[in-house]
C-alpha cells in the first residue's frame, strides 16, 4: 500500500518482453495465474509471493505454443480451469498445484476443436459449466471431479444445434442461466442438477427470445435484464417461479 513497497515481483519474460500475467486466483495458499516467459508461451504459473517461488507449474501446450489457462475456479480441493493444447483444443483441466497433478479432466470434444468450457459454477458439491461435444452442440455439463463423472446434464436443444447455456448463477438452491432450446429463443432457464429438473423458467418473449442477462442475486430475489418485445430490454426479477418472474419497471435500458 506504499510507493516503496510496490515493486516488481519477478521479470518472468526477461528484458523488454512482457509476460502478460493475468487471471490471478488464490488456491491452497498460493497465487495461480497465466504468464508467458518468452519461451513456453502463455502457460500456468504459481507464486508464493517471492521471486524464487514464482514458477511455471507445467508447460501444458509443449514448446512455444500457448495453452492460455483461464477461468480458474477452486472446487473440491483442486483448481479447475480451461486450457488449450494442439491435440485437444480448449478443454477442462485440473491441478493440485504440481506438474504431475496438472492434467486434462476429460476430452469432451475429441480432436483439436475442443469443447470450449465456460461459466464454471460450483453448486451442490459439483461443478457445472457449458461445453460442446461432437453430438449435442454446446450444452450444460457437470462434473464431480472425475472423468466418468463428467457428463451432460440435458440436451436442451435436441441434436447438434446446442442451447449455449450462459451466465450460470446460483440462487435459492438452484442454478439459473440463459439458454436457447431452438424453439423459443434465448430465455431464462433453471436447473436442480437433474435432467428432469432442467427447464425453462418463463417464456418472456416467445419465439424471438428475451435474451436475459446480468443475473444478480439481491434482497432475496434474482434480478436480470430481458426483452419482452413490448418494453424492450428492461429490468426483471424472479423468486424462482414462473408466476413471479416479473418486469420491475419501464426504464427501457438499451442493452446490446
Amino acid at each position: 500500500g506504499t510507493s516503496s513497497g510496490t515493486q516488481l515481483l519477478k521479470d518472468i519474460n526477461p528484458g523488454a518482453g512482457y509476460s502478460t500475467s493475468a487471471f490471478f486466483t488464490e488456491y491452497n495458499g498460493k497465487l495461480y495465474f497465466e504468464a508467458n516467459d518468452g519461451t513456453n508461451g502463455d502457460e500456468l504459473w504459481v507464486t508464493d509471493g517471492t521471486s524464487a517461488g514464482t514458477l511455471m507449474v507445467q508447460d501444458i501446450n509443449p514448446g512455444a505454443g500457448d495453452s492460455y489457462p483461464q477461468l480458474f475456479i477452486v472446487y473440491n480441493g483442486k483448481l479447475y480451469f480451461e486450457a488449450t493444447t494442439a491435440n485437444y483444443g480448449p478443454e477442462v483441466w485440473v491441478t493440485d498445484g504440481t506438474a504431475a497433478g496438472t492434467q486434462m479432466l476429460k476430452d469432451i470434444y475429441p480432436g483439436a476443436n475442443g469443447s470450449n468450457p465456460l461459466y464454471f459454477t460450483v453448486y451442490n458439491n459439483k461443478l457445472y459449466f457449458s461445453a460442446q461435444d461432437d453430438t449435442h452442440g454446446n450444452e450444460l455439463w457437470v462434473t464431480d471431479g472425475t472423468t466418468l463423472g463428467t457428463t451432460l446434464v440435458k440436451d436442451i436443444a435436441p441434436g447438434a444445434t446446442g442451447s449455449f447455456p450462459a451466465v450460470l448463477t446460483v440462487y435459492n438452491g438452484k442454478i439459473y442461466f440463459r439458454a436457447n432450446d431452438a424453439t423459443n429463443g434465448y430465455q431464462p432457464w433453471v436447473t436442480d442438477g437433474t435432467t428432469s429438473g432442467t427447464q425453462m423458467l418463463k417464456n418472456i418473449y416467445p419465439i424471438s427470445g428475451s435474451y436475459p442477462g446480468f443475473f444478480t442475486v439481491y434482497n432475496g430475489k434474482l434480478f436480470f435484464v430481458a426483452n419482452d418485445a413490448a418494453n424492450g430490454y428492461d429490468l426483471w426479477f424472479t423468486d424462482g417461479t414462473d408466476r413471479k418472474s416479473t418486469r420491475l419497471n419501464s426504464s427501457h435500458a438499451n442493452i446490446s
